[in-house]
Formats: structure tokens, sequence, C-alpha cells
């Protein structure tokens, strides 16, 4: 689950849009936009495998955070590098996104849902617990993309 900065709308669609103006500002100020081609991009990937999957996760991260689609990554990904190397490299950077939002909603949030005493709420926690570990798996794998359900 990702975290919410504000609970306006409004401002939300603000935040995520400011964020992406701001980059492609200083992008445009550092004189990369001119540099960042797909070929680039392949060219910088297959130099620095590892530094620029790691890069990928990070950026798929924070994009979970602020409620950015999976999708968007993934298709910036297979037009980047193609549709192997990009559908792979995505995956891994959703389960590391996954993870990641995981880990700091738990930080913050803790048990909370769990407070609810609701008997919806209960027998949903009843089964989790039954098979927490593979049902969470499943469930993160399947809606990784989507920031929101993860």
């Amino acid at each position: 689950m990702p975290i919410a900065l504000t609970s306006d709308p409004k401002k939300k669609l603000l935040l995520i849009v400011g964020f992406f103006v701001g980059v492609f500002i200083l992008v445009e100020i550092m004189g990369l936009r001119s540099q960042l081609s797909p070929e680039t991009i392949r060219a910088l990937f297959a130099e620095h495998t590892l530094v620029g999957l790691v890069l990928f996760c990070l950026a798929y991260s924070l994009g979970n955070l602020l409620y950015v689609s999976g999708w968007v990554f993934l298709v910036g990904a297979v037009y980047a590098l193609g549709k192997e190397w990009g559908g792979v490299a995505t995956f891994i950077a959703g389960l590391c996104s996954s993870t990641v939002s995981y880990y700091i909603i738990r930080q913050i949030g803790g048990t909370a849902l769990r407070s609810l005493n609701h008997r919806w709420a209960d027998k949903i926690f009843a089964h989790l617990d039954e098979c927490s570990v593979i049902l969470v798996m499943l469930l993160r794998l399947m809606f990784q993309a989507l920031p929101a359900l993860t």
C-alpha cells in the first residue's frame, strides 16, 4: 500500500504532476534529454547492468509510493530495453517495489487494520493468518503493477 502524503485527490495529482515536471526540468537543465534515447539506454544497461537495474528498481519503488502504475514503467522499459530484458527488469523492479512498500507501510501503519474489530475484517485476517506467506506472495505478484492494491 503506497504512502499517502495527503488525503485530497487533487493534491495527490498535483504532487505527482509536480514530481514529473521537476524531473523533466532537471533533465533539461542537465542537458540529458538530448542524450536519452532507447539506444543510449540499452548501451548503458549493457555496460552497467547491475547499477541500471538497481536504479530502475529505485525509480519503480518511488513511483509505486507516489501511486504511479507499474504499467508506465513496463512500457518505458520495453521501449528502452526491448521485450525480453524490459519485461524481466520490470518484473524484478515490481518485486522490489512491493517489498519496499510493504516494509514502509508496515513501519508507518503497523497493524492498524487489525484493530478494526469488524466481523468481515476479522474473517479476512483469519484466512490471511492461515497461509500468510503464500497468500501475500501471490497477491503481491498479481497486483505488483497496481500501487493502490499493493
